[in-house]
């Protein structure tokens, strides 16, 4: 690129949208369509570096706590809407997140490129406390996205990830051109009760992944 001819932007922001109720009162029956997210920062960005753990989890200097790369775009404590027929791109960090208390969410027909981390995050959480089988998301809907150049700066991260959720479809979705894995599915890596049930994967399209590192699959469970 010839820097005398090219545009240049520094973003400000580190979320753009966020869509957050409570565990008592949900936000509910939210449609958000045709619109262009781009251009967020990650600003807090961890004191003593990033310490890439797998999908989109990393490393704190807290004592076993692990923690997810932000997302621009976050729905927590929310149900009943759709996120559909938007353009996700040029974000540092992450794109879509899916938190707790989430359910009867639905992302369909949307585009996501040249994104920092993971463009499609379900069910990160950084307190073990926070996830209970009444917190994960549930009954969220994945179907029919474009996911291509994901985890340009940060390669450990995936095109579409879920992570303890419950009846979850991720369906007919093209995923493609990712430094580690397309499509992952993560539990628990430990003894007890992992809250991850009923993951539906199904028609999707996964190429050009793995280009970076190993240990992973174009689909990651």
């Amino acid at each position: 690129e010839d820097p005398n001819t090219a545009n240049f932007f520094a973003p400000k922001l580190d979320q753009l949208l966020v869509v957050q109720g409570t565990n008592s009162q949900k936000i509910k029956n939210l449609i958000f369509r045709g619109l262009t997210f781009e251009f967020a920062n990650w600003e807090d960005f961890p004191v003593k570096g990033y310490k890439g753990l797998q999908a989109s989890g990393y490393w704190s200097d807290i004592f076993y706590a692990r923690f997810s790369i932000p997302t621009a775009i976050f729905f927590q404590n929310t149900e009943n809407s759709l996120f559909t027929n938007n353009t996700v791109r040029f974000l540092e960090a992450g794109g879509v997140g899916i938190g707790m208390g989430t359910t009867n969410v639905q992302l369909f027909y949307n585009s996501f490129f040249n994104i920092g981390g993971t463009c499609i995050d379900s069910g990160w959480a950084v307190r073990k406390q926070d996830r209970t089988s009444d917190s994960v998301p549930t009954n969220n809907k994945i179907s029919n996205n474009t996911v291509d150049r994901c985890g340009e700066i940060y390669f450990g991260t995936v095109g579409i990830g879920n992570v303890l959720t419950k009846n979850t479809l991720i369906s007919h979705n093209l995923v493609k051109n990712l430094p580690y894995s397309g499509i992952s599915i993560l539990g628990l890596f430990a003894a007890g009760t992992s809250l991850l049930e009923k993951t539906t994967i199904t028609h999707n399209k996964v190429h050009n992944v793995m280009q970076r590192l190993g240990d992973g699959g174009g689909i990651y469970t």
